[in-house]
């Protein structure tokens, strides 16, 4: 073998050396890649699933201050709904200065007057 013969196999050696690399990289890109678009998607569904926990929970809230404001309606103090109803008196006060859950469909962004 010449020296010319060795010095192209060398660059051959070197340039196959060099595209197994890239590929490996191209590989280890591509799987990185998909891994971040997995996590991107599940924060995403994650996301939209806390919106529509969050709706559901203030529905509940809504329907619980309705039957307190009864509750308070009926004569009994906010004191005795909280005993009744296992709350404190600061969770029962909250959850009646809720708007009532029959409003809540027509909010217009301004609160509801009393």
């Amino acid at each position: 073998m010449t020296v010319s013969q060795k010095a192209k196999t060398a660059q051959q050696a070197r340039t196959k050396a060099r595209e197994r690399r890239l590929a490996a990289l191209d590989t280890d890109r591509a799987a990185r890649d998909g891994r971040i678009e997995t996590a991107a998607a599940a924060v995403f569904l994650g996301l939209d699933e806390l919106v529509a926990a969050k709706v559901a929970v203030g529905l509940v809230e809504d329907g619980i201050g309705d039957a307190l404001r009864d509750l308070v309606n009926e004569g009994l103090s906010v004191e005795q709904a909280a005993e009744l109803c296992e709350l404190s008196e600061a969770e029962v006060r909250k959850l009646t200065r809720r708007r009532p859950a029959a409003d809540a469909g027509k909010s217009n962004g301004v609160p509801a007057r009393e």
